[in-house]
């Protein structure tokens, strides 16, 4: 009897543990969250060279720039304590220092305020040559969350025959970051690079 008993009291203790566990069909697993990562590009914005100033520069070698380090694939974000980080999922197409030097070489060429325009690389004699330095390349967010492009570039214009510099300068432009799908940092950072050539024009029309 004892025996019997026991065993009874063993079935029904398989029996709850059977019924507490979920049936394999019914078994939930959360979906996973989208963790696609956003592409941004730096695009040419046009520029129009000062008035009165079309042609009136010589022929130009644009050289590749540099940045500071800390400017790659990442998106670097600067909050309103100056404090800095990088944008989880979103990366540049082109690393800042290369397409920066796409984009203004391109920029310059199409102003009309040269002779002509190249790439160093290209070994063509020119009278001028431009050295570029990436010091600012943030997307700044504010107390509110709103999102500002910034650039900031050195840009140095000299001569190739005695290596006189013409001009030297420090150029900072801010644009407002759009909130549109797939993200306005491409459209606002190209603004900026695009008002900074057009203050270096400005600049190099009046130093000529």
């Amino acid at each position: 009897m004892r025996e019997n008993r026991g065993a009874r009291i063993l079935t029904r203790a398989l029996l709850g543990l059977a019924a507490a566990l979920p049936a394999a069909g019914c078994i939930q697993i959360a979906p996973e969250q989208s963790t696609a990562v956003r592409r941004h590009a730096l695009d040419v914005v046009p520029v129009a060279a000062p008035e009165g100033a079309a042609g009136a520069l010589p022929t130009l070698a644009v050289r590749e720039f540099t940045a500071r380090r800390r400017y790659d694939a990442r998106v670097v974000r600067r909050g309103t304590a100056g404090e800095l980080t990088f944008l989880e999922f979103d990366r540049w197409v082109e690393e800042p220092a290369e397409a920066v030097t796409t984009v203004v070489r391109e920029e310059l060429a199409r102003s009309g305020a040269f002779h002509g325009v190249t790439s160093a690389g290209a070994a063509f004699e020119t009278a001028l040559v431009l050295e570029g330095v990436l010091l600012a390349f943030d997307v700044i967010v504010g107390a509110d969350g709103s999102e500002t492009a910034r650039v900031e570039m050195r840009l140095d214009l000299a001569g190739t025959t005695h290596g006189d510099l013409v001009h030297s300068g420090r150029f900072v432009a801010e644009r407002p970051v759009a909130k549109v799908p797939g993200g306005g940092i491409g459209p606002a950072m190209s603004a900026c690079v695009a008002d900074a050539v057009r203050d270096a024009l400005a600049a190099w029309a009046a130093a000529r």
